[in-house]
């Protein structure tokens, strides 16, 4: 059995033990502080921003010719198994790394999402220092959201050294929730609803 059908499996299970409450997990969650080292203290731009992204397609060999741009100066781009995405309204650069595939009953995993939302905020060693965050990617090809751990950049003074480090790191973490740590979590959540159901 493939990881996405253990995965499945397992999140599946959770869904049947799981309140239906409505959270918003993308915007409560809490990343943890930056520590990147700065060269200056301005805003983020699409020119720095741009910088910073061909600098790390680069380290990765990865091409740039996937980059995918809107009028406002936005972007997107997969680099490996990293996205890439620059917001120009709201002066950000994003790194997401995919932990689960696009995945419609995740949506309603409260307890689950709340307890990686916990995770992030309490132990930001084991997430890389990002968070959390369940949406659909434009980057995809369903409209079902996939669950990332996502790390932002509001600092344009960060160094490219800076950048490529956290997106490494970000990397790492991704792949390591994505094969082991989502799967221990989805199992202690489901324990504890079982226990909460059983009878004294």
């Amino acid at each position: 059995m493939d990881h996405r059908r253990v995965c499945a499996a397992l999140v599946g299970r959770a869904v049947c033990l799981l309140l239906p409450l409505v959270v918003l997990f993308a915007c409560s969650s809490v990343s943890a502080p930056m520590n990147d080292e700065i060269d200056s203290n301005r805003p983020m731009n699409r020119e720095t921003a741009w910088r910073l992204t061909a600098s790390l397609a680069k380290s990765l060999r990865a091409s740039l010719d996937e980059a995918q741009h809107e009028a406002d100066g936005s972007y997107y781009l997969e680099l490996k198994a990293l996205v890439i995405e620059f917001r120009a309204a709201e002066r950000v650069l994003i790194a997401r790394g995919t932990v689960f595939l696009p995945y419609a009953p995740l949506a309603k995993q409260t307890e689950l999402l709340g307890e990686l939302a916990r995770i992030a905020e309490t132990d930001p060693d084991v997430t890389a220092g990002a968070r959390f965050e369940l949406a659909p990617g434009k980057w995809e090809q369903s409209p079902e959201p996939a669950l990332y751990l996502r790390l932002d950049f509001h600092n344009g003074g960060v160094t490219e050294a800076s950048f490529e480090q956290r997106c490494r790191a970000l990397s790492d973490a991704a792949y390591t929730w994505h094969r082991i740590k989502l799967r221990e979590v989805v199992e202690r959540v489901s324990a504890l609803q079982r226990n909460k159901k059983s009878p004294d």
